[in-house]
């Protein structure tokens, strides 16, 4: 009843058929426990549409307004009462409620298609299941009794996973898992003849390589589609290798913002931050170059985790990924050196190096490049450069002519084929190269130099990725392909790199970057108008990085100015703060839980050789926005000991907290039992548990938080 008032929803429920439901007439169309008569004929699914708390019935005030699906001769028109207390009881309810909640303009961004072959549809069962490699978690899973057959459809169905989204691993490797089952043994055949996901916030799509495959007769056949590594942190320059600049995380700090921590280098930094747990301790680090050659691991508190010598300036931002599958985190950067590195994240241990013609002044990218199922470097210099990311060796190169001072984005642009392609600047141009062989697919001219990098996004709904990017003709560009599908001018060269984000909330993405001219834009991405600008006292070469910075379920930027400033700007285009850094920045920001404490920081680069680590509001959190919101606090790891657990829950219901393994098995339930709305805090003790890597769960309803906690003692 909470849930349709809340949400004025229907609901579907599973009721058992007595004698005074078949002759509800006969029963003042009231179905009551207390009048249940006769035999039950079995199951059946009603749906309600209302309900009345003070209605008169048999079993005392209050019943749910139904239909019923047999027409409009039974009961009134097809409609009845059911009490309260007859939802309640087994003998008359099955004890499930199914809502069908519009949600306008909803998209889904996780989900798979496939196509079956079979002559008897109701012998075939689905289940889909999104997992990390070491376990399976089922989503779906359909079946249906034998009334009728008949053959399985000629087209491909559809299914919605996005609820599985909490369950893709932050460094591991993922998989889609399809499992088709022939329930009869009568000796038929079927075949999966495609299969195929697409998660629309990592720019990932991909169709299984290994269909068609043959369905045997009364057995499973299982496919597997490989999911790229992603993170909710920000493990590349503008966060993954679309560089798309958006991070899901939310804060509830608002207000004001201060520093929290400096940390000096020897020269300028214009290299970008990373935020990653790159030595596997559970707790985050930040990874950034600087222009004294050296590539600097920062640990949450400032202190230094390891320093390396680049031989060179290090402008591009690093980026990290397990490139040899070891479970564990190796760190890639470039520098003017002429060299891309590969260092193990807990040491800075020396992996391999790949040596340019030229400096590489660019970002490397890491992705799944070549199809092949393992991870990719991609380095820039004069030869655009895709390296084996386990052992440094070249698996393809195309000579550009000129070096490109623009970082390479990776997303599936060209074909639509499941494997990755690359987007750089180069020169005056925009080019496209096939991931697979690195064969050049598309070249886009403009009037000046593209030192801007990419951004991949859908930016016009049509589940195809297309390509956003500055040149220094002041102008942004959208292209699909090497097709222009709509620019902007500025009044300066556009070196920032776009990011691309819903900021309004209309379920459609926003391009937001800065010009030289000293503004800040955001413009609709599906056709370039403009939808706010934000001057600033300087040139902004900084990217814009986005997420929720107050709490309020909107989307706001964060960018840097070269007069000295970072600024946070809300995403009706509003200023919600300003941080003096007294330096000129060009760096781009990164964002992320940095010290564990539940809530955002932001990490940049200054001109003056300092990182500066920002606390986004001190202001305190708005209570009543922790009351209306679903909210599970983060445990600063490592822990040898107990710790407290806060957590908001936004309406009365069941409530859930366990801990779980690394393999999905629950250790310990904490809380079991259903609360009002408001905040909770609840002690938990580790004593029992032996040092590793474990997972807290908050679950209400349809919605779950998970949390990762790390024991050691």
């Amino acid at each position: 009843k909470n849930h349709m008032y809340n949400n004025n929803d229907c609901a579907v429920i599973g009721i058992s058929v007595w004698g005074n439901f078949d002759k509800i007439g006969s029963y003042n169309h009231i179905y009551a426990l207390s009048e249940v008569t006769g035999v039950n004929r079995g199951g059946h699914a009603i749906c309600l549409v209302g309900y009345n708390d003070s209605l008169p019935t048999p079993d005392g005030p209050g019943a749910f307004r139904l239909v019923n699906s047999w027409g409009t001769y039974w009961g009134q028109q097809g409609y009845a009462w059911i009490t309260y207390e007859a939802v309640k009881s087994s003998v008359t309810c099955y004890g499930y409620a199914y809502y069908a909640t519009d949600k306008k303009n909803y998209q889904p961004t996780t989900k798979v298609a496939y196509k079956v072959s079979h002559n008897e549809r109701l012998d075939i069962t689905v289940q889909v299941s999104i997992s990390p490699y070491w376990t399976s978690r089922t989503f779906f899973n359909w079946g249906k009794s034998k009334l009728a057959q008949y053959p399985y459809p000629d087209n491909a169905i559809i299914l919605d996973i996005t609820e599985g989204d909490e369950y893709l691993s932050a460094y591991s490797s993922n998989r889609i898992i399809l499992n088709v089952r022939d329930t009869d043994g009568d000796g038929i055949n079927g075949e999966v003849l495609d299969y195929s996901g697409l998660i629309s916030g990592w720019g990932f799509h991909s169709p299984s390589p290994d269909t068609p495959k043959t369905m045997l007769d009364y057995g499973y056949t299982s496919l597997d589609l490989f999911i790229p590594i992603n993170t909710y942190h920000w493990q590349s320059f503008h966060r993954l290798a679309d560089n798309s600049g958006f991070i899901d995380l939310a804060s509830d700090m608002v207000d004001t913002s201060r520093v929290i921590w400096t940390f000096p280098t020897h020269d300028s930094i214009e290299s970008s931050p990373i935020i990653a747990d790159i030595d596997g301790d559970g707790a985050l680090e930040i990874v950034i170059g600087s222009n004294d050659d050296t590539l600097y691991a920062i640990n949450a508190d400032g202190s230094v985790l390891w320093s390396y010598g680049m031989g060179g300036k290090v402008i591009g931002a690093p980026a990290v990924g397990d490139l040899d599958e070891d479970g564990k985190i190796e760190v890639v950067a470039s520098s003017n050196n002429n060299n891309v590195v590969s260092l193990n994240g807990e040491d800075a241990s020396f992996n391999w190096e790949y040596s340019f013609i030229n400096g590489v002044p660019g970002s490397p990218a890491v992705s799944f490049i070549d199809g092949d199922r393992r991870l990719e470097v991609v380095g820039v210099g004069f030869f655009l450069r895709v390296i084996n990311g386990e052992n440094g060796s070249s698996v393809w190169g195309h000579f550009n002519g000129t070096p490109s001072r623009s970082s390479p984005a990776v997303g599936d642009v060209y074909d639509a084929d499941g494997i990755f392609d690359i987007v750089v600047g180069q020169g005056n141009s925009v080019k496209f190269f096939n991931g697979k062989d690195g064969s050049d697919v598309g070249t886009f001219i403009t009037s000046d130099a593209v030192l801007s990098s990419p951004a991949i996004g859908d930016i016009d709904g049509d589940s195809l990725m297309e390509v956003v990017i500055g040149s220094d003709d002041d102008t942004l560009y959208a292209l699909e392909l090497d097709s222009l599908i709509w620019k902007f001018g500025t009044g300066g060269d556009v070196r920032s790199s776009p990011a691309l984000g819903d900021i309004d909330g209309d379920d459609k993405l926003e391009v937001v970057f800065g010009s030289n001219d000293g503004s800040v834009y955001a413009l609709n991405a599906e056709d370039g108008s403009l939808y706010w600008s934000y001057p600033t006292g300087g040139e902004v070469i900084s990217s814009p990085a986005l997420a929720d910075l107050d709490g309020n379920d909107t989307v706001d930027v964060v960018v840097g100015s070269k007069d000295g400033y970072l600024y946070a700007i809300s995403g009706n285009g509003s200023l919600l703060w300003q941080v003096d850094l007294g330096t000129p920045i060009t760096s781009s920001p990164a964002l992320g839980d940095i010290d564990g404490d539940g809530k955002l920081e932001v990490a940049v680069g200054g001109l003056d050789g300092n990182l500066y680590v920002i606390d986004v509001g001190v202001a305190g959190i708005k209570e009543e926005t922790l009351k209306e919101r679903f909210y599970l606090s983060k445990i600063e790891s490592p822990l040898s000991n107990g710790t407290i657990i806060h957590y908001s829950i936004s309406e009365r219901e069941a409530v859930n907290l366990s801990i779980f393994d690394i393999t999905g098995r629950e250790i310990k339930n904490i809380v079991n039992k259903v609360q009002e709305p408001g905040q909770y805090s609840v002690s938990v003790g580790i004593e029992k548990l032996p040092n590793g890597i474990y997972f807290y769960r908050l679950t209400q309803g349809n919605r779950a938080i998970s949390r990762k906690m790390v024991v050691v003692r």
